[in-house]
């Protein structure tokens, strides 16, 4: 069975640390993880080979042919029109005669778009280059309608055309904000004391996520730690020749993939005419990069723990848990844990890498555009100017995997769990459990303490208990949920016993 296999958890990093074990002192991070070290029952993979799996169709060719308009000449008749009042021009009211006001329309409309770093589904907003602004459009507009010999729309009136007949935003290649932060942010008091408890909930949470990633990234124990990510869209042909920017381009993919202990970091490059920006190829990267740690461990299996930002169409689905699944059957992969950080606070070592090939890309344009891919993967491997250089996998169209052949082998039901409920991916969150304790007796100082804590979702139980200089014993014992709050009962003994766990007996010290 599907759920047998994985214990998926996959949303937030919200918790303290991960448990492992029986160890105490940690709480159990948000994550999905795949383990193959207790008893999976049966599978589907056995007619699946190890690798490769079965590849795409032919490749997808894209002839991009240049946009021409053909503008006809507007004539306009002398005859006058007796029963017609005059139409007044004026920048106040700005009006348009019909030509006018679709020449404005149309030049817009041949404006290549280009996609969202997120593939949100959910949106209509259209985007484009900011190579241009709003002022350098405008007056090449106003450059084509003047070559001409046509009339030519007022700068107020285009702007006022663009921001309220089209839903067009200029592409910033950036991370986005977070949602809740903005929003208290711009709330009033009244508004930002209902928000509060969300609010310092969600910012200890960007700190825990924070610290899991750092706790992560200093193991010692050998385990793979990576953070991966997508780079913003790169574009042929790209170059300061105006000409250009009113031309469909094609976009290449930059997929990196950061060792965080190792420093290592392969930037999986293709172009659009190989593959597109969805679960297939992230998910076909992926598991290249996994094969490529198997290989550099022969003689061990390997724990892998991925972290990445909360992008739901390129990380959270069933093609990728398919991936992880095939891993820990089919290779020496002991286990895989994905964490995603928190959205709007996802900053991670792949946007420092996205930044220094940036800079390098902009560093060449100042001696000549950018016609060919080729290009690109020149200058990642080049952008690195000390220590080890990013390493470049080109990816074609036969290096990507069949997802769905695969997920399909794995089975149907990625929808529905065993009690039947039904299965929303985009929030799946880690139910918090965790116990620890600790003891102290130290009767030179007379320190003599301990405590015993356990969590099982929002709910907490604890006792905690400490020597009185007059040999009395004060224990505290607690209880926690958000629907009764934090309860607590204090009990005074003249008995020297440690508050104790359940499952332990009482110990006593004279």
């Amino acid at each position: 069975m599907f759920f047998k296999v994985l214990v998926v958890a996959a949303s937030l990093v919200a918790a303290n640390g991960q448990h492992h074990g029986q160890s105490h002192g940690h709480a159990i991070s948000s994550q999905s993880i795949i383990r193959h070290d207790i008893g999976h029952g049966q599978n589907n993979y056995q007619n699946i080979q190890a690798a490769p799996l079965v590849h795409n169709a032919a490749p997808i060719v894209h002839h991009v042919a240049p946009v021409v308009h053909h503008v006809a000449p507007v004539l306009h008749q002398a005859v006058p029109v007796a029963h017609h009042a005059p139409v007044y021009h004026s920048e106040q009211h700005d009006s348009l005669g019909h030509q006018d006001y679709y020449s404005v329309k149309d030049f817009i409309n041949s404006i290549p778009r280009i996609e969202s770093h997120y593939l949100r589904a959910q949106t209509t907003r259209e985007f484009i280059s900011s190579d241009k602004s709003l002022a350098d459009i405008y007056r090449d507009y106003k450059r084509l309608r003047e070559r001409d010999e046509l009339p030519v729309a007022t700068s107020s009136t285009f702007n006022r055309i663009f921001n309220t007949e089209f839903n067009i935003s200029f592409f910033v290649p950036k991370k986005d904000q977070c949602d809740l932060c903005e929003r208290f942010k711009n709330s009033d008091e009244k508004e930002k004391r209902k928000l509060i408890q969300e609010y310092e909930e969600h910012l200890k949470e960007k700190t825990l996520a924070r610290t899991e990633k750092e706790n992560d990234k200093n193991r010692k124990d050998g385990t793979v730690v990576a953070v991966y990510d997508l780079q913003a869209v790169l574009q042929i042909p790209k170059g300061q020749i105006s000409l250009f920017f009113y031309k469909s381009r094609i976009n290449c993919l930059n997929f990196t993939i950061s060792d965080l202990r190792a420093k290592d970091v392969i930037c999986y490059f293709w172009d659009e005419t190989e593959g597109k920006r969805g679960a297939v190829e992230i998910g076909s990267c992926i598991l290249d990069y996994i094969k490529s740690q198997v290989d550099q461990n022969p003689n061990k299996e390997i724990d892998v723990i991925f972290y990445s930002d909360n992008c739901g169409g390129q990380q959270k689905n069933k093609f990728l848990l398919s991936a992880y699944a095939y891993a820990v059957n089919k290779l020496t992969v002991k286990s895989i844990t994905h964490k995603f950080l928190i959205r709007g606070h996802s900053q991670n070592e792949g946007d420092n890498v996205h930044s220094v090939i940036e800079k390098q890309i902009k560093r060449y344009l100042q001696s000549g555009p950018i016609y060919v891919p080729e290009q690109y993967k020149t200058l990642i491997v080049t952008a690195k100017k000390t220590g080890k250089p990013y390493k470049v996998v080109e990816m074609t169209h036969s290096k990507f995997y069949d997802m769905k052949a695969l997920q399909e082998s794995w089975g149907s039901n990625f929808n529905i769990d065993e009690e039947k409920n039904q299965i929303k991916w985009h929030d799946i969150k880690a139910h918090p459990k965790y116990e620890f304790e600790y003891q102290v007796a130290d009767h030179h100082t007379g320190d003599i303490k301990s405590q015993h804590e356990a969590r099982d979702g929002d709910h907490v139980t604890g006792s905690y208990s400490l020597h009185q200089p007059d040999g009395a014993v004060r224990t505290v014992h607690y209880n926690a949920d958000k629907h009764s709050g934090f309860n607590a009962q204090v009990d005074y003994s003249h008995h020297s016993q440690h508050a104790q766990p359940a499952h332990h007996a009482p110990q006593y010290h004279h």
